[in-house]
């Protein structure tokens, strides 16, 4: 399951214009063009996994509210996921580690 651009640009847009936010304002936060967030706000781009953490950064959001359906949840500081619910980050670098919520680990080189 992959993130839907258009719900994660709706987000962001939201939220940007909550904290009375100009796309300006928010390029220079967080170091991307204005351009570029426009394109995210409106869907046409999917953004990085960098440029999703810088954002909600700015946004002083966790990332999770941002990607994922937590805003289905009641506000809490913590929630619970089974194994088959957490969804695995991929990083394919010098390390090749994988990262779910709470865990971590080395794949083996298969």
């Amino acid at each position: 399951m992959g993130i839907d651009p258009r719900s994660f640009g709706k987000k962001i847009r939201a939220l940007r214009k909550q904290r009375k936010l100009t796309l300006a304002k928010l390029a220079e936060i967080t170091r991307r063009s204005v351009s570029l967030l426009s394109q995210i706000e409106t869907g046409k781009v999917s953004p990085s996994f960098s440029s999703m953490r810088i954002i909600a950064e700015a946004l002083q959001v966790p990332i999770g509210q941002l990607i994922g359906e937590e805003d289905k949840m009641e506000e809490k500081d913590h929630a619970l996921l089974r194994p088959k619910a957490r969804k695995i980050l991929t990083s394919r670098g010098a390390f090749n580690i994988n990262f779910s919520p709470g865990t971590w680990a080395r794949p083996s080189n298969s």
